[in-house]
């Protein structure tokens, strides 16, 4: 439900929809509330009109997803990797024309990445994982 929800969001879904059966597990239900948590917490955000470029990516389009959003003086980076096999090491160039800070949180999993050369970073993806960046704007 992560994966297909943020593969949807990166691709520029204009609405969700959670519940494509009952939720039957426990698991299942606590990955529902985690996701609507972050997606309540992501709004203003993901429904930002601030004009930005998009960030390139190295990994394969069909798989691993992103788009760039521009909000309150960070840039995001909403990433997904939608298939179930993982994606390794994925590398991301910022766009041009603005200056990031040296490294981007990277929101709801308490870590960051470096940023390198101003404008680079790289993370590594698992089967349906998503990461989404916050990179400060200067």
């Amino acid at each position: 439900q992560i994966a297909q929800t943020y593969g949807c969001l990166a691709a520029g879904c204009t609405g969700l929809s959670y519940f494509y059966g009952e939720p039957v597990t426990p698991g299942n239900w606590r990955a529902y509330v985690q996701l609507n948590k972050e997606i309540l917490s992501l709004t203003d955000v993901i429904c930002s009109e601030a004009e930005t470029g998009e960030a390139a990516c190295d990994g394969d389009p069909k798989l691993l997803r992103h788009r760039t959003k521009r909000h309150d003086g960070a840039l995001y980076v909403m990433t997904c990797n939608i298939d179930a096999n993982p994606a390794g090491r994925v590398m991301f160039t910022m766009p041009e024309g603005m200056r990031y800070a040296a490294r981007a949180d990277v929101l709801f999993e308490n870590r960051t990445v470096a940023i390198k050369d101003g404008k680079v970073f790289t993370d590594t993806f698992g089967g349906h994982e998503r990461h989404v960046y916050k990179i400060p704007l200067h």
